[in-house]
């Protein structure tokens, strides 16, 4: 990208025409400006958001479709994400004395890592999955616990009716869903969105956006609670790769 004195000739202007232009744009300076731009050409040069696989392309060619599709799931979730809301739900859980994780089908797949995440950081967890013992399973439910449901669709009827039941039974409900208006966000105190392709990639894009959550959460407790109780020798040098441990465990 050019320097601003590349910009300035190439233009017939003085450098500080330059200067005022990128500031009138909202930019602080002219660095700013190509950082800006840098960051959106990167972000859009060479990936395939094509609207579907075909039966005779070929492996590089799907490779790529499925890994672009990851990758704009995860632009558009931290986007869509509602910070304000996410460090409440942190504190929550952080505040939780029991917390009930439920998801049938593929949300039982995330229910599962979200517990096993929350091993990691020090929280008592119960995930249910099984359809037939969820309800069962708010009879220990009381106030103090945190009831959390996976659902895409927000749709699941027994998912929707046992936060329904935890709620009453005192807990605070929390759901993570694909959509803003479905039937479990009215049963719910709070809800985290995604934004996925279920269309176009239904479980590449899921896992994206929804680990990408999962990960956002996990690393707001490591560092607003020390919950995880690092070995005596990690220091801020060496987080990074205790960080990683975490991450490549699951």
């Amino acid at each position: 990208m050019m320097s601003i004195d590349e910009l300035a000739k190439l233009t017939g202007t003085a450098k500080s025409a330059v200067i005022r232009c990128s500031k009138s744009l909202g930019f602080d300076g002219y660095t700013a400006l190509k950082i800006s731009l840098a960051a959106d050409v990167t972000r859009k040069d060479e990936r395939d958001y094509s609207n579907s696989i075909d039966v005779d392309e070929t492996a590089d060619s799907i490779a790529n479709k499925i890994f672009s599709a990851n990758i704009r799931t995860l632009q558009d979730t931290i986007h869509f994400l509602n910070i304000p809301v996410l460090e409440k739900v942190v504190n929550l859980l952080a505040e939780a004395r029991m917390i009930y994780i439920y998801g049938v089908g593929t949300s039982a797949i995330f229910g599962t890592d979200f517990q096993h995440r929350l091993f990691q950081v020090g929280y008592s967890a119960i995930v249910v999955t099984d359809v037939a013992t969820m309800k069962d399973s708010t009879l220990n439910i009381k106030e103090g616990d945190v009831a959390f449901a996976f659902s895409d669709s927000g749709r699941t009827i027994v998912t929707v009716e046992t936060m329904k039941v935890a709620k009453e039974k005192g807990a605070t409900t929390i759901c993570l869903t694909g959509y803003t208006d479905s039937p479990i966000t009215e049963v719910c105190d709070y809800a985290l969105f995604t934004t996925a392709d279920e269309f176009k990639y239904p479980i590449e894009s899921s896992l994206s956006a929804w680990h990408g959550e999962l990960l956002f959460e996990k690393r707001t407790h490591l560092v607003q609670y020390g919950a995880y109780q690092a070995p005596p020798a990690t220091t801020c040098s060496n987080w990074g790769s205790t960080e990683q441990k975490l991450l490549v465990s699951s």
